[in-house]
């Protein structure tokens, strides 16, 4: 039976609007800055630098209504208080994990990234770079792992806590530290890093079937160079700086590196390069080098798209630790060479430090640099930007003089990196629905949901309805946030039953359609493809005489329900009715015993012959050809027939002496004709040798005496002529002489 019917009566799906889940930074220490305000305002933070010049990076995450949720900077997570999030320390050995430059290590600047998970809005996934160890266990190699944790905002009271099953997962040992995150195309995310040995992105891609740790791979452009030190003195230089960044319209990625620079201002090698990146395949194609410099002419420190990625920026070192600029690259140009000759310098003379990013306010921020000679940069004056980053050369407006808000330089580490946030749809439904037949509704959603919310606030993946009403559901499905209505009315329909078992002959099954209420139901009853009655009632319906086999009755009313229900009879044990003899010839008039079996009762026909029609083995005496049918019943009322066909002989014999000696001695003293029963004596004559008729009667038990006209005859020779009808309407007549002895 069909368990309720849907009617799908709107479904209306809404595309997110613009979010706000990057509008709250928190990086450096205890820096953040808030663009929910107007201007943007400084926003102190809980971040920790515990080196000076470590430059290690963060990471922050707002809701979509830009209410700041965390923010880590991939050793420790903080709550939207600054508080340590519940398993937010997430690295062991912190705070000399990921930011440490101790030996020439890499130097991290985007120790982490976060993605919204696209199985569950209320779950962020954290990813993270830590310096691998050397094998002494107690200084650092000059290779990173990668690694995630999940925050689950909707634990701890709806503040978060990192779940522990998931916490610092291993994803990859050989990486740069280099790390961002981007939205793909099908409700996921890549991942990115790049390899330690050579020249090759990888891509991992987060999806709602979790993250996958086989990564995409692209062999692209130049490999990221390893630290250099100065006069092989791992404390005369800083560590390599490398970076990734993803175009707002997620077609472009920037790779930059530089080894650093020593205490005397002498650079090492450094590069920009520009690539092609497909959303859907996690793919980077096509480099287009913008910088490649040898040893002591300019460090590549970060790059930023401009937000509707048309031009790049990135900011870079003289060899001297307080020379620094901007530069700009316009990416609309139509040719490679167009875009080579389009750098423009637009911030020459000013202390720009080594971080750079686009802000939701539509500008470009650049952290201060921290110099040794003039100009010097406040330890706490605030942010260098670009007003209008999408126009061409220094008609962007690179301010250096306006700073809205305070901000430490670029020793508190480099502004928040990248976030990852899939844009949700909402789907808004509303269901009439009609129960038909059932007392009881099951409400189920796809076990792929999450964040499950029934009217009542339970989470289950069934729900059970009993009573009319309006009930609602809240879930999510990849990612789409759905918003069920269910108008539910019950309908009572007939409880149907039906005989369990019949016999095909005669057809004794029935079913039955019995109403609950008054509702009128279209009844219509099918064996296969046939229709066999249709009717319409209050009153429901009984269809009897039917024989084994399946059968469906539908019923239709006017409020919608249309319920089919399947149903078989089976069949009762059948009755193996058998008969002896089947066939047999009797002379008329004679008796034959008929023996039938396989039966329990017996009823014979036609049965004005029969010695007791009901017997299983009866006499039968015809007296004319007959066919004899026997009907057999079983305990179960089933029958079966057979029949036995009795043929008569009507050729028996009449006996006709040819001599009698009527002399009274009381023996053979009378002529007369045997074995006449069932025939019809016609004639009976007897002739002298004249042919004068001296004797005639039509009784057969009657003969002649050997008188005529009471006077003996001689003896001598006489004739007879006998006339026989027969039961089948056959005459036959028969003629000889006889012989009178005295």
């Amino acid at each position: 039976m069909k368990r309720l019917l849907a009617v799908l009566l709107f479904l209306v799906v809404v595309k997110a609007a613009a979010q706000k889940e990057h509008y709250v930074w928190a990086y450096g220490n205890a820096e953040g800055v808030d663009f929910n305000a107007v201007p943007a305002a400084f926003r102190p933070s809980a971040v920790e630098n515990y080196h000076h010049y470590s430059g290690a990076g963060a990471a922050s995450i707002c809701d979509k209504d830009g209410r700041l949720l965390f923010y880590t900077n991939g050793a420790k997570v903080w709550d939207r208080d600054g508080g340590t999030m519940p398993g937010g320390i997430l690295l062991s050995g912190y705070p000399m994990g990921p930011i440490s430059m101790e030996n020439g290590i890499w130097l991290v600047q985007q120790s982490a990234a976060i993605a919204a998970d696209p199985a569950n809005r209320n779950r962020y996934y954290v990813f993270h770079t830590w310096r691998n160890a050397q094998p002494d266990g107690q200084s650092f190699s000059d290779t990173c792992s990668l690694l995630y944790s999940v925050v689950d905002m909707s634990l701890n009271s709806g503040r978060g806590a990192v779940v522990a099953a998931q916490k610092k997962v291993l994803i990859d040992r050989a990486t740069t530290g280099a790390l961002t995150v981007v939205r793909g195309e099908d409700c996921n995310a890549w991942v990115i890093a790049h390899d330690i040995a050579g020249n090759t992105f990888k891509a991992f891609e987060l999806s709602v079937n979790g993250l996958n740790r086989t990564p995409v791979l692209s062999s692209a452009g130049l490999p990221s160079p390893a630290p250099y030190y100065f006069d092989n003195n791992p404390y005369l230089f800083t560590p390599t700086r490398t970076a990734i960044k993803i175009s707002p319209d997620r077609r472009k990625l920037v790779h930059c590196s530089n080894q650093g620079y020593d205490a005397y201002g002498n650079a090492g090698r450094s590069f920009l390069q520009l690539f092609d990146f497909n959303a859907a395949t996690g793919q980077v194609l096509n480099p287009l080098t913008l910088v490649n410099v040898p040893l002591n002419t300019k460090a590549v420190h970060d790059a930023c798209f401009s937000n509707n990625s048309s031009k790049l920026y990135y900011a870079w070192h003289f060899p001297c630790l307080s020379c620094g600029s901007v530069s700009q690259f316009d990416l609309s140009l139509a040719t490679p060479a167009a875009i080579l000759a389009s750098e423009t310098y637009i911030s020459a003379g000013v202390p720009v430090g080594i971080s750079i990013k686009n802000a939701p306010d539509g500008r470009i921020y650049i952290a201060k640099s921290y110099g040794y000679s003039p100009p010097y940069a406040p330890a706490r004056e605030g942010l260098f930007y670009i007003r209008q980053p999408e126009l061409p050369g220094v008609a962007c407006q690179f301010i250096s003089n306006d700073l809205q808000f305070e901000s430490f330089d670029d020793r508190t580490g480099a502004l928040p990196n990248d976030i990852a946030i899939l844009p949700r749809d909402t789907a808004t439904t509303s269901h009439p629905l009609i129960v038909c037949g059932k007392d009881t509704l099951w409400l189920q959603v796809d076990t792929l949901s999450t964040n499950i919310k029934w009217w009542d606030n339970t989470s289950a993946f069934r729900k059970p309805v009993t009573q009319p009403g309006v009930y609602t559901l809240e879930y999510q499905l990849g990612c789409t946030d759905h918003f069920d209505t269910f108008e539910v009315r019950f309908q009572q329909m007939p409880t149907v039953s039906w005989d369990s078992a019949g016999c095909n002959d005669p057809a004794t099954a029935g079913a039955y359609a019995r109403p609950r209420d008054s509702t009128s139901v279209s009844f219509i009853w099918q064996k296969g493809t046939d229709i066999i009655r249709t009717r319409q009632s209050q009153t429901g319906d009984t269809i009897r005489g039917l024989a084994p086999g399946p059968y469906a009755l539908r019923m239709i009313t006017a409020s919608g329900c249309d319920t089919t229900i399947l149903f078989a009879i089976a069949p009762y044990p059948g009755v193996q009715l058998s008969v002896v003899p089947q066939t047999a010839t009797i002379t008329y008039g004679d008796s034959i015993q008929l023996q039938a079996s396989g039966a329990l009762l017996y009823s014979w026909w036609p049965s004005g012959t029969v010695s007791n029609d009901t017997l299983s083995g009866p006499f039968v005496r015809p007296l004319q050809p007959t066919v004899y049918t026997v009907m057999g019943l079983n305990a179960y009322g089933c029958r079966d027939s057979a029949t036995v066909k009795i043929d008569i002989d009507y050729q028996m014999p009449v006996f006709i002496p040819n001599a009698f000696s009527p002399n009274g001695d009381g023996v053979n003293d009378i002529f007369r004709l045997d074995n006449i029963s069932y025939q019809k004596l016609a004639a009976f004559r007897i002739f002298n040798r004249w042919g004068q008729q001296l004797f005639e009667t039509g009784d057969p038990l009657k003969g002649w005496d050997g008188t005529q006209q009471g006077v003996p005859c001689t003896t001598g020779t006489y004739y007879y002529l006998v006339v026989v009808n027969y039961p089948n309407g056959v005459t036959r007549t028969f003629k000889g002489d006889l012989t009178l002895i005295r």
